[in-house]
């Protein structure tokens, strides 16, 4: 668990992406330990702390719009197989805003494998995520997105066509951290 010196301040900040409003809590590098950590070390104990951080924007968009589904990336077949777990799916399962309402988490499918993101240049990752992910039938469903990192946008473009191709509407995204 982390202590309250060691633990980094949240601070909402709204930016858009792909004519989709969001929002990020911590700027990367005050969360990359945790998230490290959490994600590599298998400290499944920090998804308390991250879904508690990232609850009130949670909780604030679901009280200002009625969205069907909560989407998040599947892992790739090798991440979870290393790790045991999608982090996306562990922190919402702990965010008492998702709880309350039992909002429905709907993982999106890997239509094909895709590289780690972490070791890629922007076209790379705008090339290696494009077309990777699917979702059933969303017509007329509005979704909101969350991923845990936004570095160049490339996995959340993928996460909007995604939707747009199945008939939903996604209305809003958030992640806990981008990188600045």
């Amino acid at each position: 668990m982390l202590c309250r010196d060691c633990a980094p301040s949240p601070n909402s900040v709204s930016f858009t992406h792909k004519g989709v409003p969001g929002r990020f809590l911590f700027d990367y590098s005050d969360l990359a330990p945790v998230l490290r950590d959490f994600k590599d070390k298998s400290m499944v104990a920090h998804a308390k702390f991250l879904a508690n951080q990232i609850d009130p924007i949670i909780e604030q968009l679901l009280g200002e719009k009625d969205f069907d589904f909560i989407a998040i990336p599947g892992s790739s077949r090798l991440n979870f197989k290393r790790r045991g777990f999608i982090p996306a799916k562990l922190i919402l399962k702990r965010c008492p805003a998702v709880k309350k309402r039992d909002m429905r988490i709907l993982v999106m499918k890997r239509t094909r494998e895709t590289k780690d993101q972490r070791t890629l240049k922007s076209p790379e990752r705008k090339a290696n995520t494009a077309n990777s992910m699917s979702v059933g039938d969303l017509l007329d469903k509005r979704v909101l997105l969350f991923d845990d990192v936004f570095t160049t946008g490339a996995t959340v473009s993928e996460m909007i066509r995604a939707v747009r191709s199945a008939g939903g509407e996604p209305s809003d995204f958030c992640v806990l951290a981008k990188r600045i």
